[in-house]
């Protein structure tokens, strides 16, 4: 067997099953601004902390390179009177996390030593949807339908249900409707005896405006989290 081709033939089944770690890096005072993808998140995770994250791409010579800040280039964010720089947390990713405060307004910043700033890309947090507590119920999985109330909002409205023993379910509700039912039967676990806590995350959000000067692939999303959680049998 040749082991030299056995191993390139290992090296490319690694990269398949984990492309995040095959993409490559390359820093960021070797791109134009313009050539520079932010796609940015602003999250109310619903315990008190909006969390920031930008996660950074090339868009030039053809490749999606994660970029990697050199020296003098900086990512910023304002949330009411509160401001703070991004940290690295994986590659090509930053984060920074703020207390959850009455203010709605989010401003991203990418300020750079020598090529053009990208300061405004800017956003309102949309209004979050707030649970009717389960109290602890349990609801059985192939009798019990499950009702929400989803007032209408300025904002997209998803729904998302996951557990240990479940298999996880997703809605996209939208702005406009009220309600979701989640029918007996739709909840499904792999042994059917099996019994979970389950919980439900409704997330609503909204689309802010990013600054024109950073590549048009760009995105920014702001969401707001909620939870209850029930105890899932048979």
């Amino acid at each position: 067997m040749n082991t030299h081709r056995a191993s390139l033939f290992l090296a490319g089944f690694a990269c398949a099953t984990a492309f995040a770690g095959c993409k490559g890096t390359t820093t960021s005072d070797k791109l134009a601004t313009r050539e520079i993808a932010a796609f940015i998140d602003a999250l109310d995770d619903g315990e008190g902390n909006l969390v920031v994250s930008t996660s950074l791409e090339a868009r030039a010579g053809g490749n999606d390179d994660y970029v990697l800040l050199a020296a003098g280039d900086t990512l910023r964010a304002t949330y009411g009177k509160q401001k703070g720089t991004l940290g690295e947390t994986q590659t090509g990713k930053y984060e920074v996390a703020f207390d959850v405060s009455n203010t709605s307004d989010v401003t991203v910043s990418f300020d750079r030593s020598k090529y053009d700033a990208a300061p405004a890309t800017v956003g309102t947090l949309p209004e979050s949807v707030e649970l009717a507590d389960f109290g602890g119920a349990v609801i059985s999985r192939g009798l019990d339908d499950i009702v929400l109330d989803l007032p209408a909002t300025v904002g997209f409205k998803s729904v998302d249900l996951t557990g240990p023993c479940v298999s996880a379910l997703h809605y996209d509700v939208g702005e406009a409707a009220d309600y979701l039912t989640i029918y007996s039967g739709d909840l499904y676990a792999s042994y059917a005896e099996d019994e979970c806590d389950v919980t439900i995350t409704v997330t609503t959000s909204l689309a802010g405006k990013v600054d024109r000067a950073l590549h048009g692939d760009s995105t920014f999303t702001l969401r707001r989290a909620r939870y209850a959680t029930f105890y899932s049998v048979p």
